[in-house]
């Protein structure tokens, strides 16, 4: 499933879950020493990934 630029993206989650599919977007953070890390945030979490 393709979402716009900047929307974040759908994933599914492993393990036995009722709510597999979560939303997440990502962030550039840095750290003490300088160096760039990507983190990630998750906003919701879904049982179907249409509904995500």
């Amino acid at each position: 499933m393709k979402l716009p630029n900047s929307y974040g993206s759908v994933i599914k989650l492993g393990g036995k879950r009722r709510k597999p599919y979560a939303v997440r977007i990502s962030k550039l953070v840095e750290d003490d020493t300088g160096k760039v890390k990507r983190k990630y945030t998750y906003l919701a979490y879904f049982s179907k990934p249409e509904m995500a």
